[in-house]
């Protein structure tokens, strides 16, 4: 597959998702989309997966719109979609869902509650996020955690409020990146650190097993779509 992967930082995000769809033989192309207002042909590619995000939704920075609007026209046009975290926010969004602020920020990694671990392996999965969102009509959610959504599927769109994409390096960016930036933490830096190192062991495992499993939705409702 050709997948057009949406980030929003200087910094690739992609991290365990590049090397799975590199040991797969998917080619990916990057689309910093915080800094276009050209957005490209959808049938230019066969997936979209969209990334996490220092910015909130309810920012509402300029280019958020024409993010909202990219990914609304994709899910429209039976484009298969990946979205995670601020990209499972703007999904919920385009799709008549709502975001809100949370306090404090749900951040560290947890296993949640999942209704279908053919899709989603047991955790644990990391999640760093301070807004939640309501599940759009007519989509099924597929996960959640003390009343949270944390994932939800309608048509060829799967979107997650967690990160399987991360690996210890990923993590430790978004730490000093916090740092930096004087953003306060719930969660202790070194305690953070040490969940981190004991987690990713089998972080890997799992995310291939789930972008895997993603792929295989993808494919399956576009031969439904076919048949219908």
């Amino acid at each position: 597959m050709n997948i057009l992967a949406l980030e929003h930082g200087r910094e690739s995000q992609l991290g365990l998702f590049g090397e799975w769809a590199a040991s797969r033989g998917h080619e990916i192309e990057v689309l910093k989309a915080h800094q276009t207002d050209d957005w490209p042909d959808l049938l230019e590619h066969d997936a979209i997966a969209c990334f996490g995000a220092n910015s909130s939704l309810l920012e509402e920075e300029p280019w958020m719109a024409g993010e909202v609007r990219f990914l609304r026209e994709a899910h429209e046009s039976d484009v298969p979609v990946l979205a995670i975290c601020f990209g499972c926010q703007a999904m919920a969004v385009a799709l008549g869902g709502q975001v809100t602020r949370v306090d404090p920020t749900r951040l560290g990694w947890m296993s949640p509650e999942i209704d279908d671990d053919s899709l989603i392996p047991p955790g644990p999965w990391f999640r760093w996020h301070e807004d939640v969102v309501t599940v759009p009509p007519g989509a099924s959610e597929l996960a959640r955690i003390e009343g949270d959504p944390l994932a939800f599927e309608v048509g060829r769109t799967i979107a997650l409020q967690f990160h399987p994409e991360v690996d210890a390096d990923l993590v430790g960016k978004w730490i000093t990146s916090a740092r930096r930036c004087g953003v306060g933490l719930p969660v202790e830096e070194p305690q953070l650190i040490a969940e981190t190192s004991s987690a990713v062991g089998g972080a890997s495992v799992r995310a291939n097993r789930l972008f895997d499993a993603v792929a295989i939705r993808w494919l399956t409702s576009a031969s439904d779509t076919v048949r219908s």
